[in-house]
């Protein structure tokens, strides 16, 4: 420890003899319980004396902090010991059971570890440093914590409800001492005048001049005490703790005029101290809601306190206080009067409905997610460090079907494992069960978890594979009857070719060509209708179409020894584009031929309401479950050999969906593997469709 000479903390310890003189005076000469309390009181004040004194003294920051911590010895039990000392002086011994005294000290004992360790804790001041001041080494701060504010607020409490205790006990007394009464206000005037000039800034001083003037307000208090027994106005403790309470502070008697107010009050009335003493205390509070609550209060007379928040338009602002209202109540006789406290909560309710705002913002945009994440189709999950699963979503689950990572799919853990320790996202392909998943496997930041997803890729890799295969056909397709022409040419061109081996060569071209052409058609049908290419509507008998579409496909049934059946309603005309219902009919009508090998073709035809319904049916190979919702798609075959066998491009039935579509019909397909197929559609009669 290093040490300074300070002459300011010489009177510091003149100012702790002298308590302790005090203190030494009440034990020797007075038998009184609240004697051993004020003497009490009085080494309290000796100890916060000397330990500011050392912490005057003391020539570096750790010195000076060490002893500014030991003070609050003194200052945290000087307001505890205040009011035992009010209750014992107004004859309220019987309060102070050990239950109750333990309670009163309380709120000391577990503060007072905190200033002890603020060292360790910071649980106390906020910016704490040494700085000079006249050549000598001061310690300074730049703030305090909610500790030291909770501190306060304990003060307050006990120096008030002193100060209501000694209110109570001289309304009660039949009179009073002038001398006593001109002894305690010069107790009280003491401290007062040391506060406003403080507040002045008259002194210099980088010090709290506290314990210089309540060691002479003390010295006043013991003559008062051990001479006229009797305290007959506010402590000098009022004066020094109250003025400074950052909350206003106003006490009314029972007719509701105003007793005392301290400056933050007095501020916001705008009246001196002075001026509003003794005048009703709803004639200086403008707000009408305010003004209202209290003339309540004040009428009613209550035994009860209240507390209640209000919203007052200031000079500069709209501000918030919160108002809660102590009766002062007199046994026998009711509420003598009020303690208002009002405290301006502004900030706490802007920083509460901005914290309210963000919450349900975050709550809003967390169900937005979480919909999201458990409507999408594709598999996410969230894994921790140690691959527990800690969220995944049903298409997840679906997936997965595990809760840990040691239980999932080889192909997924196999992925996971490749991921860990990588840095940025890890994307990859993966096989489960015959489907392909395009896997991304994303790190999260500080916890060594990761975000699992999958996208389903297996219609797309089937789509592709349709594509190339559907290549490969066009160009066998047209391949084959170029091939074919190329050689009936060249034996049309043959001199020694008869007359009607150069007539079967040209017909044989002229079938090539037609089937070419027909593969263009269809190329160039489906992008038209894919287009939306608006053509002209005629008048169309929708059974006269079927009759001569199976008219066109008779010959091809008969080499197959099959039969068409037909059940054909009569359709009322409606418009519609003849050209494409021809072509719609002629490929499921085709079909049913093309993929059956014995049995029957069906045709059906019926009217239900405003729409017709058609049926094309056979008895033939059928289509399996897994190809079912994709025989309408462009360029798609099933992967089935008896289909495999079979020419075919893939654009029939995409095509007649389109058609259907176009004119505002429906159409769908039933099969069972092995027995046969229906497709049946549905067509609007309406003629604006």
């Amino acid at each position: 420890m290093r040490f300074q000479y300070s002459p300011y903390a010489m009177l510091l310890f003149a100012a702790a003899l002298i308590t302790t003189a005090l203190a030494g005076y009440a034990l020797r000469h007075r038998k009184r319980e609240e004697a051993f309390v004020f003497s009490l009181m009085m080494a309290t004040l000796s100890w916060w004396s000397i330990f500011y004194g050392l912490n005057m003294m003391g020539a570096n920051f750790e010195t000076s902090y060490l002893f500014n911590r030991i003070k609050y010895v003194g200052v945290v039990a000087v307001p505890p010991l205040w009011f035992v000392l009010a209750l014992q002086y107004t004859q309220r011994q019987s309060v102070l059971t050990r239950r109750n005294l333990l309670l009163i000290f309380l709120p000391a004992l577990l503060l007072l570890p905190m200033v002890l360790l603020d060292p360790w804790l910071h649980s106390w001041w906020r910016g704490l440093h040494s700085k000079e001041f006249g050549g000598l080494v001061v310690l300074t701060q730049e703030g305090h914590t909610w500790l030291y504010y909770v501190h306060v607020f304990v003060s307050y409490v006990y120096i008030l409800a002193g100060l209501w205790l000694y209110i109570r006990f001289r309304q009660r007394q039949q009179s009073i001492y002038r001398s006593q009464t001109n002894l305690m206000l010069v107790a009280a005037l003491v401290p007062l005048v040391a506060s406003i000039l403080t507040q002045l800034k008259v002194f210099v001083f980088p010090w709290a001049l506290d314990s210089f003037f309540f060691t002479l307000s003390g010295v006043l208090f013991a003559i008062a005490i051990f001479r006229y027994r009797y305290l007959d106005i506010m402590p000098v403790a009022r004066q020094v703790i109250v003025e400074q309470m950052p909350d206003g502070v106003i006490v009314t008697d029972r007719g509701g005029r105003i007793v005392d107010a301290n400056p933050i009050v007095r501020r916001m009335i705008g009246q001196a101290g002075d001026l509003i003493v003794g005048q009703p205390l709803i004639a200086h509070i403008q707000h009408p809601e305010l003004r209202q609550s209290l003339s309540e209060v004040l009428r009613q007379n209550a035994m009860a306190s209240r507390e209640f928040d209000v919203c007052v338009d200031t000079e500069d602002r709209m501000c918030t206080l919160s108002v809660h209202i102590t009766p002062l109540v007199r046994e026998g006789v009711g509420a003598v009067g009020h303690i208002f406290l009002w405290r301006d909560i502004s900030e706490r309710i802007a920083t509460q409905r901005q914290l309210e705002n963000l919450y349900q913002e975050a709550e809003l945009e967390r169900k937005r997610l979480a919909l999201t994440i458990a409507t999408a189709n594709e598999p996410i999950a969230l894994l921790n460090a140690d691959g527990d699963v800690l969220f995944s979503n049903p298409a997840a689950q679906r997936i997965l079907h595990a809760e840990h990572r040691a239980h999932f799919p080889g192909a997924i853990r196999s992925a996971i494992v490749s991921a860990q320790g990588a840095e940025d996202v890890t994307r990859l392909e993966v096989e489960i069960d015959e489907q392909s998943f395009h896997v991304s496997i994303a790190p999260v930041a500080r916890t060594g978890g990761m975000v699992l997803t999958m996208y389903d890729v297996t219609h797309f890799k089937q789509l592709s594979h349709l594509k190339d295969e559907f290549v490969a056909i066009v160009s066998h397709d047209l391949r084959t009857p170029l091939s074919a022409i190329l050689g009936y040419t060249q034996i049309a061109g043959l001199e020694d070719a008869t007359e009607q081996e150069r007539q079967h060569a040209l017909e044989r071209v002229e079938s090539n060509v037609r089937q070419m052409n027909a593969l263009i058609n269809d190329l160039l049908y489906l992008a038209r209708l894919e287009m939306d290419v608006e053509e002209r509507r005629d008048w169309v008998k929708l059974d006269e179409v079927v009759q001569e579409v199976i008219q066109m496909l008779e010959e091809m049934a008969v080499a197959k020894d099959l039969v068409i059946k037909t059940d054909l309603d009569d359709v009322p005309p409606f418009k519609a584009v003849p050209r494409l219902l021809v072509q719609m009919w002629h490929n499921l009508i085709e079909n049913a031929i093309k993929y059956t090998d014995e049995g029957v073709v069906s045709v059906e035809l019926s009217v239900e309401g405003d729409q017709v319904i058609g049926k094309v049916s056979d008895t033939g190979i059928g289509i399996p479950p897994a190809d079912l919702p994709y025989v309408f798609d462009k360029f798609y075959r099933a992967n089935f050999p008896a289909v495999r066998q079979t020419t075919g491009t893939g654009l029939g039935l995409a095509l007649s969906k389109s058609i259907v579509e176009k004119h505002g019909g429906q159409i769908w397909v039933e099969s069972e593997l092995g027995v046969g197929s229906t497709f049946a559609l549905t067509l609007p009669l309406e003629e604006d469709k």
